[in-house]
């Protein structure tokens, strides 16, 4: 599925491209003009601050609205899932609960360790983060 981006997706265009293979969807970036009837569904894209996320589609039309970065990523998994279910039109408003994300890990087993391998199995986004936490953490 071809999604094309428009509007206020500049600094989310690298966790796009990161997630459409993960996810398996074509990523475009054009300005709102631009002739999109070469895409499955064209998604405008608002930052709006302070406000909640939200998400539409109408036909071919989505629309996401969000304030901090997290809270698109979060409205682009809510449109994912709505389009993978198949609907056509729908309007989902969530008032945002984190400001920020990022790996966990539960290091309270008995002997359980973290290492590299393991990291990369559960959460290949998260690896050079990991890396970071544990360098400070040894």
């Amino acid at each position: 599925m071809k999604l094309c981006f428009c509007g206020d997706v500049t600094n989310c265009m690298e966790g796009i491209e990161i997630l459409s293979k993960d996810f398996d969807f074509i990523p475009s970036f054009c300005d709102c003009n631009c002739d999109a009837t070469s895409c499955d569904v064209s998604v405008n894209v608002r930052q709006v601050k302070g406000s909640d996320i939200y998400v539409s589609k109408k036909g071919s039309d989505a629309t996401i609205q969000y304030s901090e970065k997290i809270h698109f990523f979060r409205a682009l998994g809510v449109l994912l899932e709505q389009l993978k279910k198949g609907s056509d039109s729908f309007e989902i408003t969530e008032e945002p609960q984190f400001t920020m994300n990022g790996p966990m890990f539960d290091v309270s087993q008995g002997n359980a360790v973290i290492n590299v391998k393991s990291v990369k199995e559960n959460g290949h986004h998260g690896v050079e983060y990991a890396h970071a936490v544990l360098r400070r953490q040894l």
